[in-house]
């Protein structure tokens, strides 16, 4: 049981347990009024759309890591569990493949593509996530800064209202900003646990395969 040591934790705990923390900092910044700020400053709705994506992109990396916890705890042999001979962990992942029966035969190197590239939908919304939030940046200075071409007088009045307009596409720039930086970092944080989840079991597959040949060798 030596070289399963690093898989007794089971990594949908610590997911839980992240999650719990961003829901418990979602509630302060929904008590303390930001959201409500953040959908009355933000003229383009771009950070509701950020916060969404974010959102959905969780729930997928809950369904990881729940998956991952799985395999985990298929470390610990059970009745019946003989599909792939004496390593209930390989059958376990084998049987959450999509074709289970064609991928019966399936390498170490193949099952360790299939889980890594799980991850790959996490990655790709943690770019767009960025980018969703560079955008708003540019449409924040967009509307920051169209005002100025339409001013034909200087009055007082006029600079006032200028200005007014001016800081409200600069809340766009900055809002969009800050909620594209802070989710795309998140879920980076977030995918990272789960890969390294992943690396855990590969190396568990790799161990229990390299013992079960020294026992099937000649001699053992």
């Amino acid at each position: 049981m030596q070289l399963f040591k690093s898989l007794q934790h089971n990594v949908f705990l610590d997911a839980l347990i992240l999650t719990g923390c961003l829901c418990f900092a979602c509630f302060l910044l929904w008590h303390f009024e930001f959201f409500l700020l953040l959908v009355s400053s933000d003229r383009s709705y771009l950070s509701i759309v950020i916060l969404m994506l974010y959102a959905l992109a969780s729930l997928h990396w809950l369904r990881q890591c729940h998956r991952l916890g799985n395999y985990q705890a298929a470390l610990r042999p059970r009745l019946g569990e003989t599909t792939a001979g004496s390593n209930p962990l390989k059958a376990a992942i084998l049987r959450s493949l999509p074709n289970p029966n064609d991928s019966a035969e399936w390498s170490l190197q193949q099952i360790a593509e299939h889980l890594e590239n799980r991850h790959a939908l996490g990655y790709f919304m943690s770019d767009l996530l960025l980018k969703l939030g560079l955008v708003g940046t540019v449409i924040g200075f967009i509307l920051m800064l169209s005002p100025i071409a339409e001013m034909t007088t200087f009055e007082p009045s006029a600079i006032r209202q200028l200005l007014t307009t001016m800081s409200s596409g600069m809340a766009v720039a900055l809002f969009t900003t800050l909620a594209g930086l802070i989710t795309s970092t998140l879920i980076k944080i977030q995918y990272y646990l789960a890969d390294t989840a992943v690396v855990h079991v590969i190396e568990a597959l790799s161990a229990c395969e390299r013992s079960e040949s020294i026992d099937a060798a000649p001699g053992a």
